[in-house]
């Protein structure tokens, strides 16, 4: 097996079948622990993939469950020490695993960790037990709760309502911050919050104060918390260590079971046709992926951080554009007045935070 450095790629090297093969554990015996982890579990994937392949054969199912037996009992003694007898179990179950994938072949496990690893992982990252903790947290947050609770407030609320009350997430992220970050609100700030509720109000009333709102109150209090699951989601982002790449990817892998145990219990699993795969890959690709990639490079190459930043204010009247043509809702003047508060208010709020650098030097 070669290894190319610039692209980082592996690349095997055969000849035919060999006319003897050496396995000696001996030489795993100076293994470091977390190497002997992760071979130990590279082995144990490569004998349930060919157990589990439509290629699979009586030879292999063999080789795959006699692997399996002995990585389940020698692969925490491993990894604890030098066991010369788990060592030499661990040895033989990757012979095992690696004459199992040759007949049988490999699941799509190995193409989807391949293409992340090439495409996330840093040479420097590791993959530890608080990093999968980590990432499993936020998995459960964003994408699966956000878009749980967002998707039932566009369920019940018109799309008009439910966009610019989903867009007062910029000001919960100010809200958020007093307690994750321990920033305070000045009163420039707490000016900017009011202003962008009393926007909420003029959606919500569509200008009749005087009366009782007829909403789904349930759809607006959906709409508000998926404001706070947004905004906590990219404070503790910010908290975090782990390259933002790298967690995404782990994020949406971590939340990929939950979803579908999420869908099983509930309402049944989406039909794989195509208005489901292009849903799925219209918020994981390109609102969750290539957007995220694309706002994160656009600050990195400009000079101007700021004048980038104004940008996103730009974002809730497109928006209203498109539910107008592609949903077809006729768009109801207190929901252009309405948002265009709410986009007062969080400009009142960014300035308020530009400024205090300043304030305080």
């Amino acid at each position: 097996m070669i290894t190319e450095s610039r692209t980082r790629r592996k690349m095997a090297m055969m000849q035919g079948p060999a006319t003897l093969s050496l396995v000696d554990p001996e030489l795993t015996y100076s293994l470091p622990a977390a190497l002997t982890a992760t071979t130990g579990l590279d082995a144990l994937t490569q004998v349930i993939e060919p157990f589990v392949s439509r290629r699979a054969n009586p030879y292999t199912d063999g080789l795959c469950r006699e692997g399996m037996g002995r990585i389940a009992r020698s692969l925490g003694r491993a990894f604890r020490d030098a066991d010369p007898a788990a060592r030499e179990d661990m040895a033989l179950a990757s012979l095992f695993s690696g004459l199992a994938l040759a007949n049988a072949g490999l699941g799509a496990v190995h193409g989807i960790a391949g293409f992340e690893r090439s495409v996330t992982v840093t040479r420097s990252w590791h993959v530890d037990g608080r990093t999968l903790a980590e990432a499993a947290g936020f998995g459960i947050v964003n994408p699966f709760l956000y878009y749980v609770v967002l998707f039932e407030a566009y369920d019940r609320l018109p799309a008009q309502i439910a966009q610019p009350l989903n867009y007062t997430w910029a000001i919960a992220l100010a809200l958020l911050a007093v307690p994750v970050l321990g920033q305070r609100l000045s009163r420039r700030t707490l000016a900017g919050i009011s202003v962008s509720y009393a926007g909420v109000v003029v959606v919500l009333t569509r200008g009749e104060f005087a009366a009782v709102p007829q909403v789904d109150w349930l759809g607006v209090g959906c709409a508000l918390a998926s404001t706070l699951l947004w905004a906590g989601y990219w404070l503790l982002n910010a908290r975090s260590d782990s390259s933002p790449t790298n967690l995404m990817a782990l994020s949406f892998a971590t939340a990929l079971p939950v979803v579908a145990v999420a869908c099983a219990f509930g309402p049944g699993l989406p039909a794989i046709d195509r208005h489901s795969i292009g849903y799925g890959a219209w918020v994981g690709l390109v609102e969750m992926g290539v957007t995220f990639l694309l706002w994160q490079r656009a600050m990195r190459l400009t000079r101007h951080a700021a004048r980038i930043g104004q940008l996103i204010f730009l974002s809730p009247f497109i928006s209203l554009a498109l539910i107008a043509v592609v949903l077809g809702e006729p768009i109801h003047a207190t929901s252009i007045v309405g948002l265009a508060v709410i986009v007062a208010g969080i400009m009142l709020t960014e300035r308020a935070r530009a400024m205090k650098p300043s304030a305080g030097a």
